[in-house]
């Protein structure tokens, strides 16, 4: 039932009552507000605690932002709080120091939940400096780290800011399914779903049916990619996308490796059977994007900055792959270069990959594609700035891709970033459905993926996308080694907590 203002006292009241009702004040606000001599309530976790002679100070947080608020406590109010315990703290707003800063002086403090330091439960304690490492192991509590919370603020930041940009342009989201029937990539790492009620498989197999076929009368797998599933849509709309999760059955424990990570992956109408626009719509969203999170997290960058040069000087920074900390400036030069981002043909980077002097673990050979290290060296000998690396080798491609006339050549892309290497990959969609349909015959996928070719059978037009790693995305942006430091609850081999 709705209840609108007007109809009866009663609704009238209630309506009244929920636009009224408010918890308590977000630090976030308060802190912007500068509201000083007006009485505020606010409600967080105690992030540090000083005494001094007639005040005790605590830094109270409640994750609308990275600031911190103080708050005041005079000694005729109870300071017996342990750094991590929620309190629920009514005050008047006041300013300290030199700069006019806001802080709080309390006239009650309700403790909500306490927080034992010497309690074994809880993994850390105050004034104590930790590895990622070390906090990856308590996943339930790593929101709770000043760093951590902070790449949390960003991460939301930063898809709510893909989502706006790709919608001002004119993109439609579409929510592609986590179940599919097929497998986009064709690398076979998917992982099966079948229900674990055994009496119900059971119940619904048909004779001669295999077990994990019983449920939806073929075998069902988590998504690798919502790419197909875009390829129809757009063929109606235009211009689309999807951004959500996507599972790779890899058995990588490596720190770029994950088997649940998110993926934006767009597809759209091309007016002509080129590269160039998808490079464009690439390079337009990461510098749009970058910016408007160097404009609008900026508390949050700073609070990383300082922890990651905090560890760095306290030797707690040794890891697989080393980076330097978090820096404004390299952002910009690595996502906001002055010139557009560079272009080289695959050719191109093989043939820089082969004068070079590196000792490289892999020697580069044209046949192979470029690993990891590949990739890498071609960035720092780029001065850190992106490359799209277009024209392939069709081999090295999947069978959806463009191939030149002489198909030779797959119309691809990848672009390559510090700290990660391969960002985001692309291509032009193969439109010819004589050419689809026999590569697709010598990969034996044509019965089960017909409806792929029927896509360019009927009203068929020339299309492209791309898709980023999300995550990779974060690495590269926050100078963070490991993929696993970015992820809320990352999942890879022999690890799925929580």
């Amino acid at each position: 039932m709705i209840f609108l203002p007007g109809r009866n006292s009663l609704s009238a009241m209630a309506f009244k009552n929920c636009q009224n009702f408010r918890l308590f004040t977000k630090i976030s606000s308060l802190l912007e507000s500068k509201s000083v001599g007006n009485r505020a309530e606010v409600q967080g976790w105690i992030k540090s605690k000083r005494k001094m002679k007639s005040l005790t100070f605590i830094d109270l947080s409640d994750g609308s932002t990275a600031e911190k608020l103080q708050v005041a406590l005079p000694k005729n109010i109870p300071s017996n709080f342990d750094v991590g315990a929620s309190v629920k703290i009514d005050g008047i707003i006041q300013t300290f120091g030199s700069k006019g800063d806001i802080e709080i002086l309390a006239e009650n403090v309700e403790l909500i939940g306490p927080c034992d330091p010497n309690d074994v439960g809880y993994p850390f304690a105050p004034k104590t400096s930790y590895t990622m490492e070390y906090i990856r192991q308590h996943l339930q509590f790593r929101p709770r780290t000043n760093q951590f919370s902070s790449v949390l603020r960003i991460r939301s930041c930063a898809s709510n800011a893909f989502r706006n940009y790709l919608s001002n342009k004119g993109f439609f989201e579409v929510n592609t399914p986590i179940l599919t029937s097929f497998d986009c990539e064709g690398g076979g790492e998917v992982f099966s779903v079948r229900p674990d009620n055994k009496s119900l498989l059971k119940n619904m197999a048909k004779a001669g049916t295999p077990e994990d076929e019983a449920f939806f009368g073929t075998k069902a797998f988590l998504t690798v990619s919502g790419q197909m599933h875009l390829e129809s849509a757009v063929r109606s709309l235009g211009q689309v996308y999807t951004f959500g999760p996507t599972f790779r059955a890899e058995n990588s424990k490596s720190r770029l490796h994950l088997s649940e990570f998110n993926m934006l992956e767009t597809e759209e109408v091309l007016s002509r059977n080129s590269i160039e626009p998808i490079l464009s719509t690439i390079e337009n969203m990461l510098r749009n994007v970058t910016q408007y999170i160097l404009d609008s997290a900026s508390a949050d960058l700073q609070c990383i900055r300082k922890i990651q040069k905090q560890q760095k000087a306290s030797g707690a920074h040794v890891l697989e792959y080393e980076v330097e900390p978090l820096d404004e400036e390299n952002i910009k030069n690595t996502f906001l270069p002055c010139n557009p981002y560079t272009i080289m043909s695959y050719k191109e980077a093989v043939e820089i990959l082969s004068r070079s002097s590196e000792n490289f673990k892999v020697k580069p050979a044209f046949e192979e594609g470029l690993s990891k290290e590949h990739e890498l060296y071609l960035v720092k000998h780029n001065n850190n700035k992106p490359i799209f690396v277009v024209d392939w080798p069709s081999h090295l491609k999947a069978f959806y891709m463009k191939k030149s006339k002489d198909m030779s050549t797959a119309a691809a892309v990848d672009l390559l970033m510090p700290v990660v290497g391969e960002l985001c990959g692309g291509s032009v969609r193969e439109d010819n459905v004589e050419i689809l349909d026999s590569v697709m015959k010598q990969l034996g996928l044509q019965e089960k993926m017909s409806w792929y070719v029927d896509l360019r059978k009927f009203g068929n037009v020339t299309t492209g996308g791309f898709g980023m790693g999300y995550e990779r995305y974060l690495q590269c942006l926050l100078s963070i080694p490991n993929i696993k430091d970015v992820m809320p609850y990352p999942r890879w081999p022999h690890s799925c907590q929580m």
